[in-house]
């Protein structure tokens, strides 16, 4: 999802690069504004796909047993 919206917004914006440093500057400005009209509302789709591609961290690892608590003892609490 993620590489269609890159290329959807981002082609025109390359070609508009490459035909400004062409000379063409009325088609620079037309493939830019293609780019920001497919770009702004892929921003959303953008955002939403790159939260569901990066997993949440994983839980930590609950403390089981006795543990030393701070000023030395080494008691375990309750017994």
């Amino acid at each position: 999802m993620m590489v269609l919206l890159l290329v959807g917004a981002g082609g025109p914006a390359l070609i508009a690069l490459v035909a400004y440093g062409l000379g063409r500057a009325r088609t620079a400005v037309a493939l830019l504004v293609l780019a920001v009209v497919l770009g702004v509302p892929a921003l959303p789709s953008a955002a939403r796909a790159y939260r569901e591609s990066t997993p949440p961290p994983a839980p930590g690892t609950p403390v089981l047993g006795c543990h030393e608590r701070s000023g030395g003892d080494t008691r375990c609490p309750g017994g």
